[in-house]
């Protein structure tokens, strides 16, 4: 028995207009969802422009707030939002926003792209914070942007200057007030490095250095002057600190002073 074709073709072409119907409402949906993420982001940031910290607490994960109390805050010049990727199932997503800032001892602004996770949480956008880390686990380990977030296996994290003293070490010239030491620099990197926050745990250490912005294979040097207090050696062991951009590296350089 033959069956005639037009039932069938007559099923096609609805099933065909259904497709062609769904396709824009599904693109207009994703759409509406970058829209959403892009104005969240756009009001978080402008947030860092203006310092107003309280209000930042209404765009972060829960388990973001304990993070965003206890981590250093610094205001951005300005913003913008570069790219949204929206992951399947549509309840995370990546923003990359193209921050500029000012970093002390250095006249031009500086750029950085910076990747931000957002979560969908209550029918809205929110910032997902990475933990605080210490300089010890920074040196051990990466984060890891697992569903529960963990911290993913112990790797090797390579510091973006390699210092030609590690650890520094300081002499003592007699009848001297004090000491100092320049050590050449250098980074080991394919990315322009930023050095910010350069300083140390101790008054008894004064840390400069001659560029604080590091093109890839271009050196450096860092001088380091050490000048005993009145009350005697530290109490603990002296250390250079900075944080390295882009990545954040918490530069934590050990220095050894000379004894009495």
């Amino acid at each position: 028995m033959r069956l005639g074709l037009g039932p069938f073709l007559a099923r096609f072409s609805v099933l065909a207009l259904w497709l062609v119907s769904a396709l824009p409402g599904e693109a207009q949906n994703v759409s509406a969802r970058e829209r959403q993420i892009t104005k969240r982001a756009q009001e978080y940031f402008q947030l860092l422009v203006t310092g107003d910290w309280r209000k930042v607490e209404n765009y972060l994960t829960k388990d973001s707030q304990d993070t965003w109390l206890t981590m250093a805050k610094n205001k951005i010049e300005s913003f913008e939002v570069k790219e949204v990727q929206i992951a399947p199932g549509n309840r995370e997503a990546d923003v990359t926003v193209l921050v500029t800032f000012n970093i002390p001892q250095v006249s031009a602004p500086f750029q950085q792209p910076r990747k931000t996770k957002w979560i969908n949480e209550r029918r809205n956008w929110f910032i997902k914070l990475p933990p605080m880390m210490s300089a010890t686990e920074l040196f051990q380990k990466v984060f890891g942007a697992g569903s529960m977030g963990g911290l993913s296996a112990p790797q090797t994290v390579q510091p973006p200057l390699r210092f030609d003293q590690n650890p520094v070490r300081l002499s003592r010239q007699e009848g001297a007030a004090e000491s100092t030491a320049q050590v050449p620099f250098q980074n080991v990197t394919a990315n322009v490095v930023s050095v910010t926050q350069l300083g140390s745990n101790c008054p008894c250490l004064q840390v400069s250095m001659d560029k604080l912005l590091v093109q890839p294979g271009e050196q450096g040097i860092l001088t380091v002057t050490y000048r005993a207090l009145p009350q005697g050696p530290p109490s603990s062991a002296p250390v250079i600190q900075a944080t390295l951009g882009p990545t954040f590296y918490l530069l934590d350089l050990p220095v050894e002073i000379p004894g009495p």
